[in-house]
């Protein structure tokens, strides 16, 4: 009776640490997750275009529902311009590897006769499903092999006498980075170029150095890390943006702690970068007491520190932009040339506010460190990725007050997008917000910051 008891709680205990979508969705309908795909997909075509396709709450009408589909169909296959197809949204190398040539989107009978397959695929994080010979879109664009240019699996077939042809389709359809051809060699997707598998082990040393040996995740799962799916995970962490997705799938409120939870933070080879690998340990370092200091919630803190990484990224290149270090390190003496340059040209042009400075180009922040145990920040060297990480986090507060104040103004602004928002503010650019036209996908800035935030991965323990 002990041994059974015992083997009952490693098997509830295995359940309940491994991390998969499903967990939380098993007992939701097909009907709910295809409303939920609808839901998510009028979003995304908001986000491009706020004000011409009508309103979300147009978009989403069950009366509206067979227009809609429609729209989806033509957006995927490229014909809703500036909105970009989800089937190929992952850059020009995939365009490259995807065809399609005879591609056309099935009748909306058809499709309600799929929904199955469409739910079972959007639990499971894919855009692309299989059904007997052919693959689906969710937007219901029916593919085929001959959708795939010969030369992928020309390529793929080299080192695997039986490759599974629908399977690495699959993979493809559904933009995965790294495709496993044998125990020798993976096929790095969309590039077609060959890795032997043992020099993926410099991706797990990675991961240790950034997150340490507490989390155990494999090399191939970190290449094919989507945020919907999220990662096999024994123990107590979770990842909190997959969590969030679930929230929104189930209709459930994300737990959201007013105490700080324990936080590792992933982005690959960020550990090679000195400043970026400093700036993110300072912020998780400081997590509670800059919550406490902030007023912000765990969840909160989570989004702003994975923007302010993007941000990071977007003002100096995480450090290495030339542009930068012309302006902050060309130096004679105590005299900073570049930034002495910038003052002038802005004189001639009638302007006196101050320069940005920093690795992520901030003004003035003293009026926002006053009565905080922050303040030796004023006249701290922004350069400084310690300093500057801190300085974000208060410069992101700030400005998400003015969000949370406008946000009414743009209808698409929600409780799970809003932070995609938040760097109109940062940059200056709030008109495109309170005038409701701000399209984060199309702003070349917040596009580099969404790919960072694609690429982050946030892993807290709550308990």
């Amino acid at each position: 009776m002990t041994k059974m008891i015992t083997l009952l709680m490693v098997i509830l205990f295995s359940i309940s640490c491994t991390h998969k979508l499903a967990r939380g969705t098993a007992s939701l309908s097909s009907e709910h997750l295809v409303s939920k795909y609808e839901e998510e997909s009028a979003r995304y075509a908001l986000s491009y275009e706020p004000k011409r396709l009508g309103s979300f709450e147009d978009l989403t009408k069950i009366e509206n529902s067979e227009k809609f589909y429609l729209l989806l169909g033509q957006i995927d296959l490229g014909k809703v311009k500036p909105i970009r197809s989800r089937l190929l949204i992952h850059g020009k190398d995939f365009r490259d590897l995807i065809n399609l040539d005879g591609v056309s989107q099935i009748s909306y009978v058809q499709w309600k006769g799929l929904a199955r397959d469409i739910s079972r695929a959007y639990e499971d994080g894919d855009y692309v499903f299989r059904k007997g010979s052919n693959f689906y879109t969710l937007s219901g664009l029916k593919l085929n092999i001959k959708n795939i240019v010969k030369r992928a699996f020309l390529r793929a077939g080299k080192y695997t006498e039986d490759l599974n042809k629908e399977d690495f389709a699959l993979s493809v359809f559904n933009k995965r980075s790294l495709y496993r051809l044998s125990t020798e060699m993976s096929l790095h997707l969309p590039t077609l170029i060959y890795i032997e598998n043992r020099r993926l082990d410099h991706i797990g040393q990675d991961f240790v150095r950034q997150v340490g040996k507490g989390i155990r995740v494999s090399p191939t799962e970190l290449f094919n890390y989507n945020y919907k799916k999220g990662l096999s995970l024994n123990g107590p962490y979770e990842i909190y943006r997959t969590e969030k997705y679930e929230s929104f799938i189930g209709d459930h409120t994300l737990g959201n702690p007013e105490k700080a939870c324990r936080t590792k933070f992933y982005f690959r080879s960020l550990s090679g970068n000195r400043e970026a690998h400093k700036y993110i340990e300072t912020l998780i370092e400081h997590k509670p007491k800059l919550m406490k200091e902030l007023k912000l919630t765990d969840g909160v803190y989570n989004e702003l520190m994975v923007l302010s990484l993007g941000i990071l990224a977007v003002e100096s290149k995480m450090g290495r932009s030339l542009k930068y270090a012309l302006k902050e390190k060309v130096k004679i003496g105590n005299r900073n040339l570049g930034q002495m340059a910038i003052k002038y040209l802005k004189k001639r042009r009638g302007r006196t506010d101050d320069n940005s400075r920093g690795l992520t180009q901030i003004k003035d922040i003293s009026r926002l460190l006053k009565n905080t145990s922050y303040k030796y920040l004023a006249q701290s060297n922004l350069s400084k990725p310690e300093n500057a990480a801190l300085a974000t986090l208060f410069v992101l507060k700030e400005k998400l007050g003015h969000l949370n104040h406008f946000k009414k103004l743009h209808s698409n602004i929600t409780d799970f997008n809003w932070v995609d928002y938040l760097y109109y503010f940062y940059q200056g650019s709030s008109r495109q917000i309170t005038k409701g036209t701000a399209t984060p996908p199309l702003n070349l800035r917040i596009k580099k910051i969404l790919e960072i935030k694609n690429r982050s991965i946030v892993f807290i323990d709550c308990d």
